[in-house]
This record gives C-alpha cells, sequence and structure tokens, in this order.
C-alpha cells in the first residue's frame, strides 16, 4: 500500500458542471462547489487570477504512471528520465466531489486531472508509487520505460488553483494513493491529450550530438569496446530510451539510410537537447 507520507505533484483538470453546486466569485471568475465536496475557498488567499481550496477530496478514478524523457534542469543538456501521473477521475464521483470554473460565459468541460511529480522523484519514491498494483512490467522500474494505466483512489489536499487558456489548473498534495488494482489494457491515446496551457503528451526521444566531434556511435551492448552498429551525425533524433545504467542508454534511431537500429549509446559523451 502507499504511505501516507505525502508526495508533491501538480494537477491539471477540468471538469463538467452538471452536480447541483455552490458558487463562490474569486478575481477570474466563479468557482462551483458541489454540495458534497469537503473543499472550501479560502477567498482570502485568493488573488491574480488564482485561489486557495481547503480540505481534502478523495476520487475513484484511473492512473496514467509513465517515464518521460526529460533533463537535469532548464538549461541543462544532460538526460534524466522524470516519473509522472496523469489521474483521470471517475466522473460519478467527480460531480459530488471536485469543483467546475467558469469565466465569463464559458465553463470547464470534461477533461482529465492531471497530477505530475516533475523530474526530481526519486527511483525510491517511483517504486513507493508503483507497489501495489499488479502485472506491473519488470522493464517499467528496471529500464524507466514505457507507460502503465491502472485504476486507484486519490486523496488530494493543499490545492491551489486558476483559470489559463480556458483550463481549469490545479496544483498540491496528493496525501496517499490506495485501493490499487491491477494494469488496465486498454489503448493509451485517449489518454494523451493535450489541454489548456499544459500538455500532457510526454516529452519522447532527444536530438543527440557528440560532446566532441561531428558524429557518435550506437553501440551493439553497453560497452565501450563492442561492436559500432552505426555512426550518426550530430543532431540525430533518438527514441524509445531504456536507461541501462548512469553511462549506457538503449535506444533506437534511423541509421542514415531510412532504417531504424537498436543499440547502446554512452551518455557522458553526449549532449541531449530537445527535438522540438
Amino acid at each position: 500500500m502507499q504511505k501516507k507520507s505525502s508526495l508533491f505533484v501538480g494537477v491539471l483538470l477540468a471538469l463538467s458542471s452538471t452536480a447541483i453546486a455552490k458558487d463562490v466569485n474569486v478575481p477570474s471568475g466563479i468557482i462551483h462547489l458541489p454540495d458534497a465536496t469537503q473543499l472550501i475557498v479560502d477567498t482570502a488567499q485568493s488573488k491574480d487570477g488564482a485561489f486557495v481550496l481547503e480540505g481534502e477530496a478523495t476520487v475513484k478514478g484511473k492512473l496514467l504512471l509513465y517515464w518521460a524523457d526529460g533533463f537535469e534542469g532548464p538549461d541543462s543538456d544532460k538526460p534524466k528520465k522524470a516519473f509522472g501521473v496523469y489521474f483521470y477521475p471517475d466522473k460519478t464521483e467527480a460531480k459530488t466531489t471536485l469543483p467546475t470554473f467558469s469565466s465569463g460565459t464559458q465553463k470547464s468541460a470534461s477533461a482529465p486531472l492531471f497530477i505530475s511529480v516533475g523530474n526530481k522523484i526519486t527511483d525510491e519514491q517511483a517504486k513507493t508509487i508503483v507497489s501495489g498494483f499488479k502485472g506491473v512490467p519488470e522493464n517499467f522500474l528496471k529500464y524507466r520505460f514505457g507507460k502503465i494505466l491502472v485504476s486507484a483512489t486519490v486523496r488530494l489536499g493543499n490545492l491551489n488553483a486558476a483559470y489559463e487558456c480556458d483550463s481549469f489548473s490545479f496544483s498540491g498534495v496528493a496525501v496517499a494513493i490506495k485501493d490499487k488494482n491491477a494494469v488496465l489494457h486498454e489503448p493509451l491515446d485517449a489518454y494523451l491529450q493535450d489541454t489548456g496551457c499544459v500538455s500532457v503528451s510526454d516529452i519522447t526521444g532527444y536530438t543527440v550530438s557528440a560532446r566532441k566531434g561531428k558524429s557518435f556511435e550506437i553501440k551493439a551492448a553497453p560497452d565501450a569496446q563492442s561492436k559500432t552498429l552505426a555512426t550518426l551525425a550530430n543532431g540525430t533524433l533518438i527514441d524509445d530510451i531504456k536507461t541501462i545504467n548512469s553511462n549506457w542508454y538503449q535506444v533506437t534511431a534511423d541509421n542514415g539510410k531510412g532504417k531504424n537500429i537498436t543499440g547502446h549509446i554512452y551518455v557522458p559523451a553526449l549532449k541531449f537537447e530537445d527535438p522540438e
């Protein structure tokens, strides 16, 4: 079971406002609070288009757990896998538990609740979140690679919210994740949509260049002495990245002749950039 120690998360949600709700005026519009919710708006701390919600909300739903290709810092060229979570609340429970928001004539539409733990989570914290779910592929934690969909109950607290880009967005704390079940085998495309100002599509791949020279090598094994499968030009896009250890990634790339190859790259000798 998930320990009750809090995990800091960012949350993006947008939900239908069909429940009977209480209306609270805030600087950027109106918050609609269902009668059964335990959340209240702290108007004293709400300003500049943002507002604070006191209390906690417990909701069942689906969690998309994934590893994204990120960086050690905003200006870094060193890669770092980031563990992330998207939460999609059960619509029936959301109507009686979670607030909605309207700004002018527009109201928030049904959309995912997004929980991001960013790139600061440790491997041990990722294991804590994943533990208890049945059927998790071994490679998910071993290689820090892939996506899995599961169902659970999430308890949220310390919520702050704002209305930006026609979307209702939250940040706060996931107090607990419980009622963990088995991995769900459903198509994931529906769970990878962009909402408002925030992209919920995880970063995939990097463009890679050698720190010295105009090319880099893909090796058959995570060993500098192993066979070279290809020599690739700086700026080549790599994808499908599995973490072997701190020095080596297993990747897929175009070999320069229109054919994908899978091999290993030596991370310390390379610079990584966002493919955008």
